[in-house]
């Protein structure tokens, strides 16, 4: 059986207690172990459960939305906050610790390797505009 989506298995349940009421009599036997209200009382139980299944996602869904609404709303105030922070405790590790923040990452040397770089695009950038330091300049 190929699966199934949930409104598909509610109408499947649905169609099958109002044939089990429809043609066979309260308490007849089906076959052993089963009878037509013990098989009726297992397809509302499925029922019941997908609801409960449905209403609770809805609800988080909803939950979802409003913590989204508010997280907006908090943007603004944790930037003001972290501000502020640095502004009083300045750069004290432990201060901003008690925060849940770390000090503001400060860049470090630049390597050989990067110098170079820097300087061979700048001289090619010179290069492909035309441009000379002015003792150059004619």
């Amino acid at each position: 059986m190929a699966r199934q989506n949930r409104n598909e298995k509610l109408t499947r349940a649905q169609n099958r207690i109002a044939g089990l009421k429809k043609h066979f009599g309260a308490g007849e036997a089906l076959w052993e172990g089963a009878t037509r209200d013990s098989l009726v009382a297992q397809l509302k139980a499925h029922l019941d459960a997908v609801a409960e299944l449905a209403a609770a996602e809805a609800a988080r869904s909803e939950a979802a939305a409003r913590a989204q609404i508010i997280e907006r709303g908090l943007r603004e105030v944790y930037r003001r906050l972290e501000g502020y922070v640095y502004a009083t405790f300045g750069e004290s590790l432990t201060d901003l610790e008690d925060f849940g923040m770390k000090p503001r990452g400060r860049p470090g040397p630049k390597k050989l390797k990067s110098k170079v770089a820097m300087i061979e695009k700048a001289q090619a950038t010179r290069a492909s505009r035309g441009t000379k330091k002015r003792s150059k300049r004619g």
